[in-house]
C-alpha cells in the first residue's frame, strides 16, 4: 500500500494522532486509472508504429491528403501538436524499432523522442534513450543540445544593388540587413 492511501495525520490537541484509510472505492479507482495508463501508452505504441507505415507507404496520398501530417490531422482527428511529436517518433522507430519499445513501457513519451529524434542515425542514439528514460523534458532537451549544440546565427549586411551616381562623389547602394535570431534591433 502506498503512503498516499492514507491521509496525512491529523494532530489533536490532546496530543493523539489519527490516520484515515482511504476507502476502497478510491483504490479501485485509481488502480483502474493505473490500467488504462498501460493500455494509453500501449496504443500510443502501437499508433507509432501504423504512422510509421502510413508515411513510409505514403498511404496519406491515396486517401487524399499532401502529408502524414495532414492525413493524421484530417483523418485520425488528431491535434497538430500531437502529430507533430507522433511523426517523429514514427520516423525514429523506423531507424531505431527499439523507440516502440520505449514509448510502450512509458519509459519516454512521443515529446521526448521527437525532441532527441534528429540525432537517430547516431550509433549510439539508443543510448541516448536510456539516458533520457525518466527525465524531465528540460533534461532532455538538454541533452539534446549537449549532444548537437545549436550554431549562432550571425547577423549580415549584404549590397543588393549599386544605383547610379545620386551625387558627384558616390552611388547609391541599397542593402540587405539580417539580424541574428532573437537579437534586439534598434531603430
Amino acid at each position: 500500500m502506498h503512503s498516499w492511501w492514507i491521509s496525512p495525520p491529523w494532530n489533536f490537541s490532546d496530543g493523539s494522532i489519527v490516520y484515515i484509510s482511504v476507502d476502497a472505492e478510491t483504490r479501485k479507482l485509481v488502480d483502474r486509472a493505473k490500467e488504462l495508463a498501460v493500455l494509453y501508452r500501449q496504443a500510443v505504441a502501437n499508433l507509432v508504429a501504423v504512422i510509421a507505415e502510413i508515411d513510409r507507404l505514403r498511404v496519406y496520398g491515396r486517401a487524399g491528403y499532401q502529408s502524414t501530417f495532414e492525413f493524421c490531422v484530417g483523418e485520425l482527428s488528431l491535434s497538430e501538436d500531437d502529430v507533430y511529436k507522433l511523426i517523429r517518433s514514427a520516423r525514429a522507430s523506423r531507424e531505431r524499432p527499439e523507440v516502440l519499445s520505449f514509448l510502450a513501457e512509458g519509459s519516454l513519451t512521443t515529446r521526448a523522442v521527437a525532441i532527441l529524434a534528429p540525432s537517430r542515425s547516431d550509433p549510439d542514439f539508443i543510448q541516448l534513450l536510456e539516458k533520457a528514460k525518466g527525465r524531465s523534458i528540460r533534461e532532455v532537451e538538454q541533452l539534446a543540445v549537449e549532444r548537437h549544440p545549436l550554431s549562432v546565427p550571425r547577423d549580415s549586411i549584404r549590397p543588393l544593388r549599386v544605383d547610379a551616381a545620386t551625387s558627384e562623389h558616390a552611388p547609391a547602394t541599397t542593402y540587405e540587413v539580417k539580424f541574428a535570431a532573437g537579437r534586439p534591433r534598434n531603430r
